[in-house]
């Protein structure tokens, strides 16, 4: 009983089901401007963020991850550091993405002094259940240094950053891409199931960033790449519910009453044996 009531409330002094190292900063951080998600509007100067930064050589590796409403609708409640609610149910309409979930996820990787390549996974979740194991990923490799804007305003050199969907077909798939015969990026589908955006239940993210060696031959042309350790990761939980709005306003309670309700219960159980 105790866990489902974590579950459902999330109280802010008790963070259910996310591992001491999910996260290593949430809320809104100084380069937040930075961070559009692939899109504009989808953050602003009050967005809650789980996001980190670290040092790789001489430059600065940034992570970020965020679930929010898709094109507004379904707003998003954090009620606790890396935790989120979203709406349960499809996004509707008469367009390709009426059987989306109302929510995205967004991530956002940046490193522009970082003059070396380096490989992201995106981890994600299509079982409903909690702490679920083995997580499908994306996953690319790139030398950030030298990617560019193209004069996009809504992206700054170094970065990859984009909003999707668990819904979106290519998720669903194993894939791979390729460059000159070499893999540099693809999917990996691990889970069985398929995503529902219709089943309640909690959702899995992580952004995590390792050191990749490139390979070549005697000609010194590039052959492939070999995985290293990692150097950093964020992680964050989705809770899809269908009135996440209603489930907030009972978190907010819970740090008083409820856990005080808990407490006594617990306490009149133990006087019983």
């Amino acid at each position: 009983m105790l866990r489902r009531l974590c579950w459902v409330l999330s109280l802010g002094v008790v963070v259910c089901g996310l591992s001491g190292s999910a996260f290593a900063a949430f809320g809104t951080q100084d380069w937040w401007q930075d961070v559009q998600f692939g899109g504009s509007g989808i953050v602003g100067d009050s967005s809650q963020m789980v996001y980190d930064q670290f040092n790789v050589g001489s430059g600065t590796v940034r992570l970020a991850l965020m679930a929010h409403g898709r094109y507004g609708q379904s707003p998003v409640s954090a009620v606790a550091p890396g935790i989120y609610y979203v709406e349960t149910g499809k996004y509707g309409g008469t367009g390709y993405d009426k059987d989306y979930a109302k929510w995205n996820f967004g991530f956002y990787v940046a490193a522009p002094n970082v003059n070396q390549y380096l490989g992201v996974k995106l981890f994600y979740d299509f079982d409903p259940g909690e702490n679920t194991g083995t997580l499908n990923y994306a996953w690319f490799i790139a030398n950030f240094s030298s990617i560019n804007d193209d004069g996009d305003p809504d992206s700054v050199k170094g970065e990859v950053e984009n909003s999707w969907n668990l819904a979106m077909n290519f998720l669903s798939t194993g894939s791979t891409l390729y460059s000159n015969g070499v893999p540099i990026g693809g999917v990996v589908k691990s889970q069985s199931n398929s995503f529902n955006p219709n089943v309640n239940g909690e959702y899995t993210f992580k952004l995590e960033v390792f050191q990749v060696t490139a390979q070549y031959d005697d000609h010194n042309n590039l052959t492939g790449f070999s995985w290293g350790n990692s150097l950093g990761s964020i992680e964050m939980k989705v809770n899809a519910v269908p009135e996440p709005a209603t489930l907030v306003g009972l978190a907010s309670l819970g740090a008083t009453g409820l856990g005080a309700v808990v407490l006594r219960r617990r306490k009149k159980a133990r006087s019983r044996h």
